[in-house]
């Protein structure tokens, strides 16, 4: 019995794909406190400042940035877990750059 909802259609060759879900709330504080542990395993001052280094912290903390992010924008978890392979990614290959509170919003 074939299901009409996975038939493959000339117009549209590829098989739908499932969506992804919204990011539940729970998920923010944990990747907040990752990304706060980030932080804490860099020396102030270490590091090459590029253009995504602010002047100062914002006065905002990584926590409530991120509960802005989920709110606004409707991230998944999967949207918010690749941000931290390409921070990941960027740190190996760029091994001047290190995370602060100056770069991290």
């Amino acid at each position: 019995m074939s299901r009409p909802d996975l038939e493959i259609n000339p117009t549209h060759p590829h098989p739908p794909m499932a969506e992804a879900s919204e990011t539940d709330a729970s998920f923010v504080p944990s990747l907040a406190k990752v990304l706060t542990h980030l932080i804490s395993m860099n020396q102030p001052g270490r590091g090459q400042i590029t253009r995504f280094h602010a002047i100062k912290a914002p006065g905002i903390s990584i926590h409530d940035y991120l509960t802005r992010i989920h709110k606004y924008f409707s991230c998944s978890n999967e949207c918010f877990v690749l941000s931290l392979v390409y921070i990941d990614r960027i740190v190996k290959i760029h091994q001047d750059f290190t995370i602060s509170s100056l770069n991290i919003h």
